[in-house]
């Protein structure tokens, strides 16, 4: 059984199984740390509590959703049953963990706006006063202002006030 496990481990890519039993990994120290003898197969009890334990420490639920990702493709790598797994009550707390722990998503960036640029013009021209140098001014402003009018335009070429392309 050993040999057909690690044949069956060999056949995903390195960094994928990596991956999986690092993952894993969280789900056997939480076992460990609580006195959980059986670790496989996952019992639904241990894996809500698993799961529970993520939420309280703040954990992304990608990183949650990755750690029962990887306990099952342990289970299924070691021919183990991942019954804990498929469970109704599984599928709303993960449900809730999206919904209750903030988005670590990133805030999207704003749009180069006047104020921008003429707060880029505004330092720049407060290092022209610095070097007593006109021409990389000079040459700088020009870039952020051909800048700021070719990403007006790039947006009037993109879309349209219905959102479909539109012409210069």
């Amino acid at each position: 059984m050993a040999t057909a496990a690690s044949l069956i481990a060999h056949s995903l890519a390195p960094a994928t199984t990596a991956g999986y039993f690092a993952s894993f990994e969280l789900y056997r120290s939480f076992c460990r740390d609580n006195q959980v003898r059986d670790v496989l197969p996952p019992v639904e009890s241990v894996v809500l509590a698993f799961v529970s334990s993520l939420f309280l420490k703040q954990t992304s639920a990608g990183v949650a959703m990755r750690a029962l990702t990887g306990i099952r493709s342990v289970c299924r790598l070691l021919g183990t049953p991942c019954d804990g797994l498929r469970s109704s009550q599984l599928d709303y707390l993960m449900r809730s963990y999206k919904r209750l722990l903030p988005s670590t998503k990133r805030i999207p960036r704003e749009p180069a706006t006047y104020d921008i640029v003429r707060r880029w013009c505004d330092f720049l021209a407060s290092l022209r006063s610095t070097t007593g140098s006109e021409l990389p001014w000079r040459v700088a402003r020009a870039l952020l202002v051909v800048m700021f009018h070719a990403f007006l335009r790039a947006g009037e070429a993109t879309a349209g006030s219905d959102g479909a392309s539109g012409s210069p």
